[in-house]
Parts: C-alpha cells; structure tokens; sequence
C-alpha cells in the first residue's frame, strides 16, 4: 500500500457540511437512512458547544471505483466533482447538517440565558437547547422575540460573521432600552460556547479512493472499533447496488419471509454470498467474494438463498442440530447449501449419508484449521449425485474426545451437545421429552464440582436437564440420581445401570459413553468413519 493511500487530518465542521451543502460530500448508496432521534441530535450539540471530542470520521477522497454513492438527507443533488464519501460519521454529520444549516423538519434553538447561568456541564447545556418545528418557528419567533427571550437558532451560526449579522438584526428589532444587555448577552454565550461551533474540526482518516474493497474493510474495521463495522457483506452490497437492486434490501425481506434463515443467521447475511461464491469461484474467502461481479451476485442471490434455507432445514429438522449456537462449525452449512444449489433442494434427502459427514466432520474437529479449504474440498465431494465417501476420509480420535473440555474443545462440546439433542433426549429426572432442547433445557454435568478429580470439566459428563430439574440436581444431587429411568438414560447415551452406580466409576462411565457415542454415529449410514486411539492429549484437570 503506497504511502499515499492513506492520509489523517483535522477537516473544519464548517468545511464539511459546506461540502454536504454543496453536494460534494456524499455518501455510500448501501449506508442505512438517517434514524437519529431529536435528543440523540441534542447531545451531539452539547458535546460540541463544550468543545469536547466526537469522535473520529472515515472519509474516502473523491468517487469511489467500486460502490455507488447517494447525497445526505435532505441534501442538494450529488455534485459532479465529489470530494468526500463518508463512509463512518453520516448519522453525525447528517444531524449537524440539519441543526446547523437549516435542514429538516425541526429548528435547534439555543435559550442564551440558560446557557449563560449554566455550570457549563454538558447536562446543563442539553437543557438550555429547545427543538421547535420549524414551520412553527419561522411563524411565531420573529427577530424581536428572539431578543426578548434570547433564543439563538443555530442555523445563524453556520459562520462567525453569519453570527454577528443575525445578531445585529436582533438589536435592531429589540427595543432600544434591551439593546446593550441582548447585545451583551449573545456576545457572552458566543466566546464561552457558540463559537465552537464555528472553529471544531473532526479528526478524520482519508482513503484513496483506489484502494482496494479488502484494504478499505480491513482499515475500517481497525478504526471503527465501537460503531457498526462495514464488513465484506457491507462492501459487497455497495458493489451491486442499483436502484431498483438493493442487496440489502433484498436480505433484509428474504430473512423476514423465512423463520429458518432469520433463526439460523440473524442480521449476518454473509453466508448466502459464501455460497454464491463456493458455486463460481469454489472459495469463501474475502478476496474470492470481492471478486464476484455485480451481475452474478444479483442472477444467484436467489437460488443460493433458497438453498442456503434447504442446508438450514437439514441441519435443524433432519440432522438435528436445534440453534446455530450449537453448531460445532458455522462452515458446515456451506457445502450443504452448495449441494443444494448444484443439484436442486431434493439432494438432502438422503439416507443418513449426510449426518454421518456432519457429525464425522465435527466430532473429528476437521473445520479447526484451514476450514476455507475444507469447506472447499467437501463442496467438491458432496457436488456429486453420489460422493464418494471414502474420499471424506472421515476419522474421529477416541482419546481426544475422551479428555476434552468446554474450554480445550468448544467444538466438541457443541458436537456432543447438538448430538444428544437429536435425538428426542428424555428428561434424566421427569423421563419427560425435552421437545425443544436449545430453549428448555441446559447443559448440565453429571458428575460433582468436588470430589470427582475434575471429572465435570468432561464434554462426555455432560447431559441435558430441563431448568426444573437442573435445580433439583444442583440442590439434592442423589435424590436426582436416585430418580433416573433407563429410558431417560439411553436417549441420552448413558449406560441404563442405575446411574449412581456408574458414576462411582468415571473412566469407565466415560469409557461406555464414547462407545455409546461410536455406535450412534455409525448408526447415520454407511459412510466409513475411522474411529482411532490418538496419543494421549493434555489432561484438563490438571490445569
């Protein structure tokens, strides 16, 4: 990156919303609307009339090469000659252009003398600004009751000379006895606070605007560390932006019209591009994605939303997995999403050939490491009607699963969790169904925080309890021992020996477990799984 791509400054407020005013600072098309309420654009001011910081902006020079760009609310027509494209500071900008030039459909007042008898403290400056309609205003504040209350409307102070020619007009409409004290007055607030408003600067980062799409996100990512970060979906949407196509928009209904994606995905709408970009490019990586052309993204959007939809449907309905909190790897749904766009919705409907690569891959902690090229790799495989599973090369180390930990092996604990959960797990002390296990019920150890050498540390210790009865074992452990039902225990991969007795012993109680576990997964299919005891990994409880 050459050493002129990016460049920080002090820019003047005044220079900036001169720039919005003329329409040569603009914004992304993809930015969200204006949504600041009146008392969010109060505070603003008060931190400004206190000459205190408001944070940084990012700004790009000149139009941008790679993402259209539209004017701030309220604002001219976009200028030919665009100087700045603010791409972190629009809703602080668009409020101070409004307060300070006259915009919108409210008047930002001033009462002097509030302002005047103040402690100067930014609460008290919040209560000498008044927000009047602006219609009202123009029809009932003339400039003698100005004066008479001492009411400055801050669109007068858009220069230090527009300030002192408003208030000339003001003494000239006041009586000639309150001339020198409204005089005095308005001077007085102008040095001690108005006056800020004419000589803040905003520090400011400034990007050239041929920087890449990767470097800009990365870059915004550093500096925006408390705001909204504009990710690779943001840049992606600034890409294929046309206004009759909004990417967002597009999302934004897709995900309201269906409960398994807005369930699965929430706001992150990354995952559809992910397939979009694994069909064409066979990569989810940043770069690949910044790649994809506006034309293909907007031709695939639907098909690898719908199939993305189908790979959710199969995890949560068929394989088994209740919430995407409890997936092992947020990767594992791409490769199904991209069979489903291959080959049509219809290839998930196997015969357990599916969980089997699921829970192969994810009690085997393959997606751990270089999981973009795994993800690659399985897309390959499962693109074919028939894949070849042998190619899969599906192993699970039976020593790691027995010695892992929340804390060591997340993803095992996701995996053991998710799996006991598919299959309509019993209640260990009602022998009630557990019908809906991401939202009824919580994880719970089997084994004591004493006493047990750190056994309850173990993923294969855990179990799944409904809140009720999480508290009776919490609180009366071999009542709740006591009460457990065969059937409760084999749905939860427990040996059915009164379950007291078995945790007497915990190697073997784990030993069996695993092998309930082993039997389970072979169960999906035939897929071959090879099951192997690796070198002894770190024990968790010693640490």
């Amino acid at each position: 990156m050459s050493a002129l791509a990016i460049d920080a400054k002090q820019i003047r407020l005044e220079d900036l919303l001169d720039s919005v005013e003329a329409g040569t600072a603009v914004l992304p098309a993809f930015q969200r609307d204006f949504d600041w309420s009146n008392s969010d654009v109060v505070s603003l001011l008060a931190t400004l009339l206190s000459d205190w910081p408001a944070g940084s902006l990012l700004l790009m020079s000149g139009r941008p090469e790679f993402f259209e760009v539209r004017g701030f609310e309220d604002g001219p027509e976009l200028s030919d000659a665009i100087r700045f494209v603010v791409l972190d500071g629009q809703q602080r900008l668009t409020a101070l252009f409004h307060a300070l030039r006259g915009r919108g459909d409210v008047t930002f007042v001033v009462n002097a003398e509030k302002l005047a008898a103040s402690d100067g403290s930014a609460e008290a400056i919040e209560e000498s600004i008044e927000v009047i309609a602006r219609s009202k205003w123009k029809r009932e504040y003339d400039l003698q009751r100005q004066g008479r209350e001492g009411l400055v409307p801050l669109h007068e102070l858009r220069t230090a000379s527009d300030f002192f020619a408003w208030r000339d007009r003001v003494l000239d409409a006041s009586p000639e006895s309150s001339r020198a004290s409204v005089g005095r007055l308005l001077a007085n607030v102008y040095r001690s606070h108005l006056g800020h408003l004419n000589t803040y600067a905003f520090p400011a980062v400034l990007l050239d605007n041929n920087l890449p799409p990767a470097a800009v996100a990365r870059i915004f990512e550093r500096i925006n560390l408390t705001g909204l970060r504009l990710n690779t979906f943001d840049l992606l949407v600034a890409r294929v932006y046309e206004p009759d196509w909004n990417l967002r928009d597009r999302w934004d209904i897709g995900r309201r019209e269906s409960e398994p994606i807005a369930h699965w995905l929430g706001e992150d709408g990354l995952p559809v591009l992910q397939v979009v970009s694994l069909r064409l490019e066979n990569d989810v990586r940043q770069p690949a994605l910044l790649k994809l052309k506006a034309r293909e993204i907007r031709s695939n959007w639907e098909p690898a939303f719908a199939a993305t939809e189908a790979a959710v449907r199969k995890l949560r309905d068929d394989i088994g997995v209740p919430t995407s909190s409890w997936m092992p790897y947020r990767g594992l749904l791409l490769p199904l999403a991209d069979r489903a766009f291959r080959l049509g919705h219809s290839s998930l409907n196997d015969d357990g050939e599916l969980a089997s690569w699921f829970w192969g891959r994810s009690f085997g902690m393959d997606y751990g490491v270089g999981s973009s090229t795994r993800i690659a790799g399985d897309a390959r495989l499962l693109e074919q009607p028939t894949p070849n599973w042998a190619e899969a090369a599906l192993a699970i180390d039976r020593r790691t699963l027995l010695s892992a930990t929340r804390r060591q092996q997340s993803a095992l604990w996701a995996a053991f969790v998710s799996n006991l959960a598919s299959r309509e797990p019993l209640d260990l002390f009602s022998g009630e169904l557990i019908e809906n296990p991401s939202e009824d019920a919580v994880v719970v150890s089997l084994f004591a925080r004493s006493g047990t050498g750190g056994y309850h540390l173990r993923v294969l210790g855990l179990a799944l309890a409904t809140r009720s009865s999480a508290r009776i074992l919490r609180n009366d452990r071999v009542t709740f021992l006591n009460a457990v039902q065969a059937d409760a225990l084999q749905s939860q991969l427990l040996p059915t020996r009164p379950l007291l007795e078995s945790l007497a012993d915990p190697e073997s109680l784990l030993q069996q477990r695993l092998a309930l576990l082993e039997d389970r997964v072979n169960s999906y299919s035939e897929v071959p799984i090879n099951w192997f005891d690796g070198r002894d990994a770190a024990d968790p409880d010693s640490q």
